[in-house]
């Protein structure tokens, strides 16, 4: 008999919770299924009902959350709304970029991103600069992003974004079409 549905998605999800507690500490390559197991009040074998192994949970990790956030920037029309969008994941960003995260990661966020970036800048796709515009406005974005998640208190996301979209957007008028 199988189990409801209901049962199997809160025993999955208690497992990447789980396993997201361990990540935010230590790094993956150091983390084992016993240990996530554990944390999650589960068997072992119950970990590899739902995952292979502990990269295939990352992998799903990363995969539900850039879809996650591609969900979130549907309709978004100005890079103010993105920014604001993307602070809603701001503490998994920060860590899956970072100097513990997935070096991966950070690729498969910009081709989430970028197409919806340049319907935000008006810059035709396969302009000469824009790739070198993208990866520009992404890094400052990304970085002021990790800065702030660090830094709450200072600012609010949107002071933050207003303050990166100004240095972003003063250089990319230059490039954008008119």
């Amino acid at each position: 008999m199988k189990k409801q549905p209901q049962v199997t998605d809160a025993t999955r999800k208690s497992i990447v919770d789980a396993f997201w507690r361990i990540y935010q500490h230590k790094r993956i390559d150091h983390i084992t299924v016993r240990e996530i197991a554990s944390e999650a009040n589960v068997h072992r074998s119950t970990f590899y009902r739902y995952f292979e192994d502990v990269y295939d949970l990352l992998n799903r990790f990363e995969e539900e959350l850039l879809t996650e956030i591609y969900g979130a920037l549907q309709g978004k029309r100005v890079p103010m709304e993105l920014v604001e969008a993307l602070s809603a994941f701001a503490e998994r960003i920060c860590h899956l970029t970072g100097t513990s995260g997935d070096s991966e990661f950070r690729k498969k966020l910009e081709e989430k991103i970028k197409p919806i970036f340049l319907s935000m800048v008006n810059v035709p796709a396969d302009s000469p600069v824009t790739g070198y515009l993208f990866t520009f406005a992404v890094s400052t974005i990304l970085t002021n992003l990790h800065y702030w998640n660090e830094h709450r208190e200072l600012f609010t996301i949107q002071q933050v974004a207003e303050m990166s979209l100004s240095v972003v957007g003063g250089g990319l008028a230059r490039y954008t079409s008119e």
